[in-house]
């Protein structure tokens, strides 16, 4: 499975001086033309190989609640639209 977390890319702006991190500074830098940024984590398979939740096999699932496949990726992705209305479809 996987989490996300969408910030304001004026936040993400904002926290960056605040904090004076070089890692966050990119990211503003990188998604300053979006309002938002989702921050996603979560099984690497879910991510890569499964676009659609129909090609999301038990196999897959089991692998992802229990931690067995091991391997995690981090995603980062620019949106125009905020939380609900991006993911209109998604419990947000």
């Amino acid at each position: 499975m996987h989490a996300g977390l969408f910030i304001g890319v004026d936040d993400l702006g904002r926290m960056s001086l605040e904090l004076e991190d070089p890692v966050l500074i990119a990211l503003h830098t990188r998604f300053s033309a979006y309002r938002y940024v989702e921050i996603g984590w979560g099984d690497e398979q879910f991510y890569r190989f499964a676009p659609a939740l129909s090609d999301v096999s038990a196999r897959m699932a089991f692998n992802a609640l229990s931690g067995w496949n091991g391997k995690a990726v981090l995603h980062i992705v620019g949106l125009a639209n905020d939380a609900k209305t991006t993911f209109a479809h998604s419990d947000v």
